[in-house]
């Protein structure tokens, strides 16, 4: 992997800015991750599906592999439905004007070197976003410490902006990228056949009231249940009710 990276170079360049943190430290990447993640997307359509999933241009470190990735993500386009390979991806990024940026085609032609199958994208994904993440906490941390030492703000103010960062980049781990329709039909149509095989109405987790179990299938994923009533109605009964159900006869 490395000789392929040796014998195809991305052009020389001194440090940019971002190659170089604040701490004078090289910031955590994973450069044969993101060639990985960009050489399956060239092979194979889904894996381009699977990889908007997880990734945005953002958790590239190279700048170059955010340029080849916003041109695939055009080309990705439901609506152009063009096919995304070699040939198109070269051509986008000339409509650019930024191939020879990039390191021409022979860098994207190196690509495919880097992955021996498309079916590891979500793998090659993981990495790539594990040290973005790691980037992006140590920006917010130098900003942070920089911030201390300047002393101008309240020591609450600072704890506050500290947490909203970080809760800030957990929220964007947890967000999804972009879902072809294609693909949410497939799923959804595949979860109705799954349950319609098995005959089972409860597809979420059953509260043990069957009345309420038929009206809801069960508590979804994607629910977020209030019980609601006036004092001394009842409400914690019936919770801690649904709170036995599951834990002893679900585990």
């Amino acid at each position: 992997m490395e000789q392929a990276a040796e014998r195809i170079a991305e052009p020389r360049r001194p440090l940019a800015k971002d190659d170089v943190s604040d701490l004078g430290r090289i910031p955590p990447q994973s450069l044969d991750a993101e060639r990985s993640v960009l050489g399956a997307m060239l092979l194979s359509r889904d894996a381009i599906a699977t990889a908007v999933q997880h990734l945005d241009e953002r958790a590239f470190y190279r700048e170059t592999h955010r340029k080849i990735w916003r041109a695939m993500m055009a080309l990705f386009d439901a609506q152009k439905s063009s096919p995304v390979d070699l040939v198109t991806l070269v051509e986008e990024l000339k409509r650019r004007k930024e191939l020879e940026v990039i390191g021409g085609a022979a860098y994207l032609t190196s690509l495919d070197q880097f992955v021996a199958t498309a079916a590891n994208v979500e793998h090659y994904c993981k990495i790539v976003n594990e040290k973005a993440t790691l980037r992006r906490l140590i920006e917010v941390g130098t900003e942070i410490v920089g911030e201390c030492y300047d002393q101008r703000k309240e020591p609450a103010l600072l704890l506050d902006r500290a947490e909203q960062a970080i809760f800030a980049i957990s929220d964007d781990r947890l967000r999804t990228g972009f879902h072809p329709m294609r693909q949410l039909v497939l799923q959804g149509y595949s979860a109705i056949e799954e349950y319609r095989q098995r005959k089972v109405h409860v597809t979420g987790v059953p509260s043990g009231f069957y009345d309420l179990d038929e009206m809801t299938a069960g508590f979804q994923k994607s629910d977020f249940v209030v019980i609601a009533g006036r004092p001394s109605m009842g409400k914690t009964s019936f919770a801690m009710n649904i709170a036995e159900n599951v834990a002893v006869h679900l585990k």
